[in-house]
């Protein structure tokens, strides 16, 4: 497997990053550990783009998301319950949270009532 990795003429790796802060840093993550490993990656796919200006595609794409979350919070909130776990749940922020003013965010959202 080593050597068909290392192989350039047969072989690429293909990164695959979300649109993301995170993932950018990921990304040049791992590429620099390919680059430093010898193994060819000369190609991002960026997955997971919203069309803005496609406002129909937008709400079947939200109207999914929230099914999607609702069914694994209601798997989460059972498997809580067989762990005796505490289920906390924090919203989707507008954006990346970083720094003080983010975990000041972050902290508003869990303890808001408390």
């Amino acid at each position: 497997m080593d050597a068909i990795l290392h192989d350039a003429d047969s072989c690429e790796f293909l990164m695959v990053a979300a649109p993301t802060d995170l993932s950018l840093a990921e990304t040049g993550d791992l590429y620099a550990a390919l680059r430093k490993d010898g193994i060819k990656g000369d190609v991002v796919l960026v997955n997971g783009l919203l069309d803005a200006q496609n406002d129909a595609a937008l709400a079947t794409f939200s109207d999914n998301l929230k099914r999607t979350q609702a069914a694994a919070l209601a798997d989460l909130g059972k498997l809580a319950d067989d762990l005796d776990l505490d289920l906390v749940t924090a919203p989707q922020f507008d954006g990346d949270l970083d720094g003080k003013d983010g975990l000041d965010a972050l902290a508003d959202a869990l303890f808001a009532d408390r």
